[in-house]
């Protein structure tokens, strides 16, 4: 069929969003947050899908938030302190390491009662010592489907 001649398309998908931010599950009243500093777009971290797709009976109670570098980590930690979660979780690759350093530190100002939980491949070979997790409540290494589900029961 000639280009000319295609049918219209509807428009992109619609994101969900939270104060600027993508975001999926529950963004009224989570108890459980995922987090993750994307790169310089919005992408999907399949990891932090993994670990809600693993909390069986909690995931109503799960939200997820994703944000870029360009974004900020300011205005991640606002809106996931915004939602005052019990229980974070931050995703920590390579190209967001010093990125959710900071994120994990505002988050730790802001929220000093939750329990924060780190994973992720940056996270799984650091030593226990880095400044990353300092603050840090749990540092979850290797596959943690099983384990963060445990830890929000």
């Amino acid at each position: 069929m000639p280009s000319s001649a295609r049918p219209a398309t509807s428009a992109r998908p619609v994101v969900p969003m939270f104060q600027g931010i993508p975001c999926a599950g529950n963004v009224k009243d989570p108890d459980i947050l995922l987090l993750s500093v994307n790169a310089g777009y919005v992408h999907a971290n399949l990891g932090l899908r993994y670990l809600m797709a693993n909390l069986g009976e909690l995931l109503p109670r799960c939200a997820l938030l994703e944000g870029t570098r360009r974004l900020g980590v300011a205005a991640l930690a606002d809106a996931a302190a915004a939602l005052k979660p019990k229980v974070l979780g931050v995703s920590v690759a390579v190209w967001n390491h010093d990125e959710s350093r900071q994120l994990l530190a505002l988050l730790r100002r802001a929220l000093p009662q939750a329990l924060l939980c780190v994973g992720g491949p940056e996270a799984s070979y650091l030593p226990l010592e880095h400044p990353l997790f300092a603050g840090v409540d749990v540092l979850v290494r290797g596959e943690g489907e099983t384990v963060f589900a445990q830890l929000c029961r």
